[in-house]
């Protein structure tokens, strides 16, 4: 029959799980290694997720199993005594008055912090945006300026880690001449500004430490739309170094954000002028934009409280530390506490249904899920998550719907589309898989699914029969991975179909020499010399012996053998 000269294609069929079930996992534990090698906390919680529906968020140690308290205060102090290379860790020698930098409040509208929410300004006053430097343009062109020459000096900038992209960066502690500088401007204007600024949960100067800062260099390779989430101390500020004449693009989404006079901001986006210093909580959910063009320089830093403990934020650090490190009852147990001092915080819901659906309590993972929006519908960690759980046990139908949902309340979340398009094309529904998957790779070429989509999309649109363009795809897809088995496999079926005999028959013997136990690929060589002498006009005059000969010759003979040895198993 002629269906047994065909040879099928293989998609890249893999659903992408992102969220809290991955990325918070492998973030947490940077987080430790840059607490533990760099005197800070690094990126947060990985992508957690805040924004809540009514306030609270007030931690209430006594709600604690006594030795859940015990390592939680054991880890605070631990990161307080890390901190005593920033020379104003300690009492400062002077408390200079406040200058007016003509800060300008924002709210978050229906949100709750993991800790301390209604000290550090509840849903409203919580983002401070300054309309006249903090910093002057001179200071900040100098830092510039000396954080190039001292890499320059040492054969380039190093790399820092956020979220899924390596960026030119460094600790400020590392490069002295920056530190020295920063020490003299957060004593004499950063922590005086962050006890005028939250004066009900800032009592002394003294009170504050800096857990960690650095300093990146973004640009549009480096500069891309990172991933929703909070920060990992209980207070955050982004210093803007350069205007946007030197760059495009850039700036800080809010989730929730409300204008000064209540009403909600229209773009969600606050950007700085050159020298300013943007406060805000860290549990303030937000977003960085790409930049575009050129480069843009800014410091970032948390801070912490010395007595005053993030009881909610370090359990949920310490649950996802032990998830990474494998141990899911105990990260369970971790999560369960951080909902019982604030059951209105829904990041904690998405982390305790990872390890909850790590442990196998799949309807426990999807209830935690469902909870999360309750708390807050507009979580869209927490949905895309649901998402991925519905498709895993089958209820395809309420998993599109959950992924639709997704892509409204984010539509350029790539994560979201590339799981709803490998639904559609479970489901033969090819033209809604291509157009999705289309969508996705416009909207980020680079992303880390992209090869996967390549590959998929060549195989929706050669099942619309468009042959060209699906071998397009595939070649796409082997250009950002060279070695991608799937679109390598397909490529050399959609060659066989267009009788393209000699590459095709050089893929599937490439794959096969990289693994001579794959027997599809094998069958598919075999087919593929086998329909090539079909179509040669001179197997019509060969004698069996000649034709068998042939096809040896063909395949190979290490590779005829084994062929030999599957027909007769």
């Amino acid at each position: 029959p002629a269906a047994a000269w065909t040879c099928d294609r293989q998609p890249g069929a893999i659903m992408q799980m992102r969220a809290h079930l991955l990325g918070a996992v492998a973030a947490a534990a940077a987080l430790a290694v840059a607490h533990a090698d760099s005197g800070g906390s690094g990126f947060g919680l990985g992508r957690l997720s805040s924004g809540l529906r009514s306030r609270g968020g007030a931690s209430i140690p006594a709600q604690l199993p006594a030795d859940l308290k015990r390592d939680i205060d054991a880890d605070h102090k631990s990161t307080i005594a890390g901190t005593d290379y920033w020379t104003c860790a300690k009492a400062p020698r002077s408390k200079p008055k406040l200058k007016d930098y003509g800060f300008e409040s924002y709210g978050v509208a229906n949100w709750t912090l993991p800790d301390h929410h209604d000290a550090l300004g509840g849903n409203d006053g919580t983002i401070h945006v300054p309309t006249v430097p903090v910093i002057t343009p001179a200071e900040c062109a100098e830092v510039v300026k000396t954080a190039e020459a001292y890499f320059a000096e040492r054969g380039g900038w190093t790399n820092l880690t956020s979220g899924r992209f390596q960026i030119a960066g460094f600790w400020i502690k590392d490069v002295p001449p920056v530190l020295a500088w920063f020490n003299k401007m957060l004593e004499e204007r950063l922590f005086p500004t962050v006890k005028a600024l939250f004066p009900n949960f800032v009592d002394e100067i003294s009170d504050l430490i800096v857990e960690s800062t650095y300093m990146f260099k973004y640009t549009p390779e480096t500069g891309k739309r990172s991933d929703i989430h909070t920060d990992s101390g209980c207070l955050s500020f982004t210093m803007a170094l350069n205007g946007e004449d030197e760059f495009s693009g850039g700036g800080t989404w809010f989730e929730g954000l409300t204008n000064p006079d209540g009403t909600p901001h229209k773009s969600g986006i606050v950007k700085m002028p050159v020298g300013g210093v943007t406060f805000r909580p860290g549990g303030v959910r937000h977003q960085g934009y790409a930049v575009t063009r050129g480069k843009r320089y800014v410091i970032g830093g948390f801070m912490m409280h010395k007595t005053k403990v993030e009881y909610v934020r370090l359990l949920l650090n310490k649950g996802t530390i032990l998830t990474h490190a494998g141990d899911f009852a105990a990260a369970e147990r971790y999560f369960k506490a951080a909902v019982g001092l604030n059951e209105n915080f829904d990041g904690a819901y998405t982390l305790l249904s990872n390890a909850q659906k790590r442990l196998g309590k799949m309807d426990d993972a999807e209830a935690s899920l469902r909870r999360c929006l309750e708390v807050n519908p507009k979580n869209a960690e927490g949905m895309f998550s649901l998402g991925v759980l519905l498709a895993e046990r089958g209820s395809v139908e309420e998993a599109e719907r959950v992924y639709k949902a997704t892509l409204e309340l984010d539509p350029e979340d790539c994560d979201c589309m590339y799981n709803l398009a490998k639904l559609f094309g479970d489901q033969q529904r090819f033209e809604e898989e291509t157009d999705l998957y289309k969508v996705l790779l416009a909207t980020d070429p680079t992303h880390s699914m992209a090869a996967h989509a390549f590959c998929n999309l060549g195989v929706a649109v050669g099942e619309l029969g468009e042959l060209e363009d699906e071998i397009k795809y595939y070649r796409k897809a082997l250009e950002l991975d060279p070695e991608h088995y799937h679109a390598k496999f397909s490529l050399g079926s959609a060659l066989a179909s267009r009788k393209e005999w000699d590459e095709s028959t050089a893929i599937f013997k490439s794959i096969v020499d990289a693994d001579p136990k794959d027997d599809n690929a094998l069958k598919n060589l075999y087919r593929v010399v086998s329909m090539r002498l079909r179509e040669d006009p001179r197997s019509a005059k060969a004698s069996p012996k000649q034709l068998t000969k042939r096809l040896e010759d063909a395949m190979g003979s290490a590779n005829f053998a084994k062929l030999r040895t599957i027909a007769q198993r």
